[in-house]
């Protein structure tokens, strides 16, 4: 699914820039890759080149709505209500992290929390995203508890925490035009910043003693604060 991600990143540019530019490379890459992952009107996680079969799996935060809500609207229909059936209940306003097609239900293992905030951030992004999902998030960064896993009854798997949770907060924030949440994310994951200038990490979101910096902090961190 990293093709959805690239085709994502190219329909996000000519928005930004106002231009055509790579319209026709949208269209023609999404079709290539339907042809491969899609299986039922949805997009699977995975295509084998070499024993040319599909997993079964349908990933709920890769199915990014509004990008397929411009390029395909039957495969968003079809996304949009796997992804909001798999809503776990009211009172763990939460959601699945994926479906399985052959068995067509969820799949009960632990949530991990980057993966949850997308799917929440693409549901934002299509005005779909429910108050008490939204409630969830404003909580937890309120308290700063957006830990890095959870179960499916809402109780923190591992209480460890990263620089991308809090970044994704802020945009989901953004897409929700709720300043409150992009304002408190964003001064959580600013906390987060290496800012001693012998470091040399420096200005970074990673570890400063370990020295360790993971991309997917860093990447998220810039898309957040250059909204």
């Amino acid at each position: 699914m990293d093709d959805l991600r690239i085709i994502s990143a190219l329909v996000t540019y000519d928005k930004v820039n106002h231009t055509k530019k790579y319209q026709s490379e949208v269209k023609d890459l999404y079709k290539k890759l339907s042809v491969r992952v899609k299986q039922a009107g949805l997009l699977t996680d995975m295509y084998s080149l070499d024993s040319k079969t599909h997993n079964q799996l349908v990933t709920l935060c890769y199915q990014d709505l509004s990008v397929l809500k411009k390029l395909d609207s039957r495969s968003y229909h079809k996304a949009l209500r796997v992804v909001e059936e798999g809503k776990i209940s009211r009172e763990v306003p939460l959601y699945y992290q994926s479906y399985n097609l052959k068995d067509k239900k969820y799949v009960k293992d632990k949530l991990v929390t980057p993966q949850l905030l997308i799917t929440f951030l693409h549901l934002a992004e299509v005005d779909k995203l429910p108050k008490d999902s939204l409630n969830w998030v404003k909580q937890k960064v309120d308290t700063q508890t957006l830990y890095n896993a959870y179960s499916v009854t809402g109780k923190a798997e591992d209480k460890s925490t990263s620089a991308a949770n809090y970044a994704i907060a802020m945009m989901i924030g953004n897409a929700v035009h709720d300043d409150q949440l992009y304002d408190a994310a964003k001064k959580v994951l600013l906390s987060m910043q290496v800012t001693d200038k012998k470091s040399e990490i420096y200005g970074s979101f990673g570890d400063s003693k370990t020295k360790q910096v993971y991309s997917f902090n860093e990447l998220n961190a810039l898309v957040a604060l250059n909204q």
